[in-house]
């Protein structure tokens, strides 16, 4: 497995692995059954309802989901409020979205030629692209959300 976060001194993103002294609780797994079903119904649902036609478009989709969820965050915290109309625009360059996904940047740029020519994301003058997100997708995203909260007070022990 050769990713950038493993490292030669047994951690992983600063946290140390060592499957022979961890152990999990029914709380974990269910959580992470939780999740993993939520990224697969998010999956489907988002290439069912959109014009996305492959994981390599989905994953780009992804990416200017998270841009569009931290700068409508950053937006929110800087304006003090609670409540927004709509999510930012995710605005991400060629660059940024090959960094962001590891894919390499010919195929990032080919790919979003494709997702533009299909409506998905819009590029501007200055080469940046950007994606309104769907208002299904936020939705879909929001019940999974919902659901594992749910579960994680059913399933946390009581004070």
């Amino acid at each position: 497995m050769d990713r950038s976060t493993d490292r030669p001194d047994g951690k992983f993103d600063g946290f140390e692995v060592d499957p022979t002294e961890r152990s999990f609780t029914l709380r974990e797994i269910a959580l992470v059954q939780s999740f993993s079903n939520g990224i697969i119904q998010d999956v489907k649902n988002i290439t069912l309802q959109s014009k996305i036609s492959d994981h390599t478009e989905l994953v780009i989709f992804c990416a200017f989901l998270l841009a569009a969820s931290s700068d409508t965050t950053r937006d929110l915290m800087q304006l003090g409020h609670e409540r927004v109309d709509k999510m930012s625009s995710g605005v991400l360059s060629i660059a940024s979205l090959s960094d962001m996904t590891g894919i390499p940047r010919q195929t990032v740029r080919r790919k979003c030629v494709s997702l533009e020519q299909k409506g998905v994301i819009i590029r501007d003058q200055s080469r940046l692209y950007s994606c309104e997100i769907p208002s299904f997708a936020i939705e879909a995203i929001l019940q999974q959300v919902g659901a594992m909260i749910k579960l994680n007070a059913r399933l946390s022990p009581t004070v």
